[in-house]
């Protein structure tokens, strides 16, 4: 590539690109905003009672799912396999 061809993206007539400072300072702001909403939401009991309920709803899913693919693996020898040596990868952590 010649050099007359490279563009900095900071010049003007190039592609704007946010200094990573502004970018973090906007992302720190909007992560303080989230926590304090959520902090706001979970001050009310009817709230903290739905998202437990979603929670729980959620775990159960998550529950029936793993056991609908335990019982796929052990009808497959392939899955089965892939399964046993996920076990003892984990076990090692």
């Amino acid at each position: 590539m010649q050099e007359s061809s490279k563009k900095n993206p900071n010049q003007k007539g190039g592609n704007q690109v946010a200094s990573p400072a502004v970018v973090g300072a906007v992302g720190a702001v909007v992560g303080a905003g989230v926590g304090v909403a959520a902090t706001m939401a979970m001050n009310d009991k009817k709230t903290r009672d739905k998202v437990k309920e979603v929670f729980n709803e959620a775990k159960g899913q998550v529950m029936q799912y793993a056991k609908e693919v335990s019982e796929q693996a052990d009808k497959n020898p392939q899955l089965k396999q892939a399964q046993e040596a996920a076990k003892s990868v984990a076990k090692k952590k």
